[in-house]
């Protein structure tokens, strides 16, 4: 019950093979809004009771329910955007607590189930309930802590800003993949946006990069098309577009700042990319990634993601 209705949510990953930019839009939609989990528990109680003897119905229902509805508040705690509200509303919420992918956090999880189902075949009842608790206290202290670490790469950044007498207008800190220590750090003033990274294991003031903000006709004229009014919404209005010109025309590239690898990179992992013609007319809009070709290879990677944990 616990893993398929964990992962029954996560079903609507499987649009993006129709349409790309759907993952984008539908990804932590409906099946990951609170109405979600009411309208699905009963039906997916109803075939557990009915395989397993019809006993419990009551039981089942709080196990689907459980199973259901916990996996968008997980998600929640997350920085890609969780539509809570669909399909009454479609803004996103994200508590940037933890990265999308944690497998330390996953590896408790795991170790505690395994941990359970090995003491209860055992008929260690009161040895597995001990087991279960622990390892969800465990979960829950990890979580929390995860919100202590962002609440002090918060922190920075405001330091950061008050020293050089800025005005914060909005501020993200992101985890980085696998750690609650090593953060992305971005923040919007009237002028710009300042990208950084941090560690928060160390006391060391961070750096960041200044990206202004620019502001054009094209830029304006773009950011009405369907496409790249989704994928600002997407980022949850981290989206900044970059204009430059090509050989038939002009091309805007909006950066997901949310997003980028090393954490300090002031370019994104992933962009949306329009191009235009010397009209302004938009030819052409689609997805891109911004990864460096050197780091697509699994040593590089690994090496570098051991070593931004290492990083003061």
């Amino acid at each position: 019950m616990g893993a398929i209705g964990g992962l029954l949510p996560d079903l609507d990953i499987f649009l993006g093979w129709m349409d790309p930019w759907w993952t984008w839009q539908y990804h932590r939609h409906f099946t990951h809004s609170i109405f979600f989990a009411p309208l699905l528990a009963a039906p997916l109680a109803w075939l557990f009771w009915r395989r397993h003897g019809r006993q419990h119905f009551a039981l089942w229902l709080l196990c689907a329910y459980l199973a259901l509805a916990t996996h968008p508040f997980l998600d929640l705690l997350t920085t890609y955007g969780t539509q809570l509200l669909a399909p009454f509303s479609d803004t996103r919420f994200g508590l940037d607590w933890i990265a999308i992918i944690d497998p330390l956090y996953s590896l408790i999880l795991i170790i505690t189930i395994v941990g359970c189902v090995l003491l209860r075949r055992k008929g260690l009842s009161a040895l597995t309930w001990r087991t279960g608790s622990a390892g969800m206290a465990l979960s829950l202290a990890y979580l929390s802590y995860g919100a202590l670490n962002h609440h002090w790469a918060i922190q920075r950044i405001y330091e950061h800003a008050q020293k050089e007498g800025q005005h914060v207008l909005a501020a993200r800190a992101v985890p980085n993949v696998g750690s609650v220590y090593a953060w992305r750090l971005v923040y919007r003033t009237d002028s710009g946006y300042y990208v950084g990274r941090t560690n928060t294991r160390f006391g060391v003031a961070p750096k960041f990069t200044y990206l202004p903000i620019e502001d054009s006709p094209l830029i304006a004229a773009a950011n009405e098309h369907p496409k790249i009014r989704l994928f600002r919404k997407f980022t949850m209005d981290w989206a900044r577009p970059i204009l430059g010109k090509t050989d038939t025309g002009h091309r805007i590239v909006y950066d997901d700042l949310r997003y980028a690898w090393p954490p300090g990179e002031p370019r994104s992992l992933w962009a949306a990319v329009v191009d235009l013609d010397p009209n302004g007319i938009v030819l052409n809009v689609f997805r891109a990634s911004n990864r460096r070709r050197a780091e697509r290879t699994t040593d590089t990677l690994w090496k570098s993601f051991w070593q931004e944990l290492a990083k003061p």
